[in-house]
């Protein structure tokens, strides 16, 4: 009943609508394949504390100006080409508790970035976006981007945890974030579902 009333007043704009239940609420994900959304992936969602934050060394991560802007544009929408937030989004929307930390190479080339936002109010910090070019991967730039992040977002006096959500069968990823202090909090399934397909079998 809930469904067939929010149908019927989603935008014509919105497109597609996404579930993202715990890996064993069964009676939503049987939800889910009962009205034919699709599944998409494992997520886990995971948590640093900071007591529990493994700091490295980061000295070659800075924050990102507006010359090197333009780099950062087209790494995250090549890397995030469907995502929520494009890369002159990004940009648009940076402020003093939204920040991105990028290392550069002695040509100024961008190896990689991290996006990060800071609720002080909520004493909430996350992780949005953090991505590094494909010849810069397994040289330390991910481990540098993901500590001065963290760094930046416990200076905030309030915010004692910060958050990030990834593929489940991403190890890599999985495996640094581990190292840095992070722990599993959720697993969860991603289900989504093309609403014009909803409107075509009405």
């Amino acid at each position: 009943m809930l469904w067939d009333s929010l149908i019927v007043k989603i935008p014509e704009t919105i497109k597609t609508v996404s579930l993202f239940p715990e890996k064993n609420n069964k009676v939503v994900i049987e939800f889910a394949k009962a009205l034919s959304f699709e599944f998409g992936s494992n997520e886990t969602i995971l948590a640093c504390t900071k007591q529990c934050f493994e700091g490295v060394n980061n000295d070659n991560v800075i924050t990102l100006s507006s010359e090197q802007y333009s780099s950062l544009v087209k790494l995250h929408n090549q890397l995030f080409p469907n995502t929520y937030l494009t890369g002159n989004e990004m940009v648009e929307g940076l402020s003093d508790t939204s920040t991105v930390f990028g290392v550069v190479d002695e040509h100024r080339n961008l190896l990689g970035y991290l996006y990060a936002e800071a609720e002080p109010e909520f004493a909430e910090g996350s992780i949005e976006f953090f991505g590094v070019a494909l010849a810069s991967r397994n040289k330390g730039v991910g481990s540098s981007l993901l500590a001065k992040g963290l760094e930046w977002m416990f200076s905030f006096p309030s915010i004692e945890a910060v958050t990030l959500c990834v593929q489940s069968d991403n190890t890599k990823a999985m495996r640094l974030y581990s190292r840095l202090g992070f722990n599993i909090e959720h697993e969860l399934k991603f289900f989504e579902k093309d609403l014009e397909e909803q409107i075509c079998s009405d």
